[in-house]
């Protein structure tokens, strides 16, 4: 397990997209200096926020893109896979138990394996929804905010 430490993730999808590694410490115009780790200009999402897990910086653009970076180095493990539809969003993924949960405006919810290899473990519908609001998980439910409905959603046991 890789444990990130002192350095924050600044991302920005919109004009002169970037995400950017920053250590901890600087002042100043840190530009150029070696507080910034690393940098990546390419599918960065304009909307949602990345989710962070053992040390894989992950993230998904307002048309599904996914991508997954090395949260220390900024090496990709895959960039810009497309999910299994093409897909408009706007909420944050979230993630949990090694799944990154990713909910669409169409009203699917797209489960990717967290990790280095790009996996989607499974989509599930609701019907006659769209999200646009981030997902909640809480103790091993997924609660999802709907155009008319709040909708939890767990594993069958």
């Amino acid at each position: 397990m890789i444990h990130v430490t002192n350095i924050i993730h600044a991302m920005s999808g919109h004009r002169n997209p970037n995400l950017l590694a920053i250590r901890l410490g600087g002042e100043g115009d840190i530009t150029g200096s070696d507080h910034v780790v690393w940098t990546n200009p390419r599918g960065n999402p304009c909307t949602s926020s990345a989710v962070l897990n053992d040390g894989i910086l992950c993230f998904v653009t307002d048309r599904g893109l996914v991508s997954a970076l090395d949260a220390e180095t900024g090496e990709p493990y895959y960039q810009q896979q497309r999910l299994p539809n093409p897909y408009s969003l706007k909420s944050s993924p979230i993630g949990g138990e090694g799944r990154l949960h990713i909910a669409t405006e169409p009203g699917d919810t797209v489960v990717v394996k967290m990790g280095p290899a790009y996996e989607v473990l499974a989509t599930y519908t609701i019907e006659d929804e769209y999200f646009m609001g981030s997902p909640v998980m809480v103790d091993g439910k997924i609660f999802l905010r709907g155009r008319n409905k709040l909708c939890a959603v767990s594993e069958k046991n």
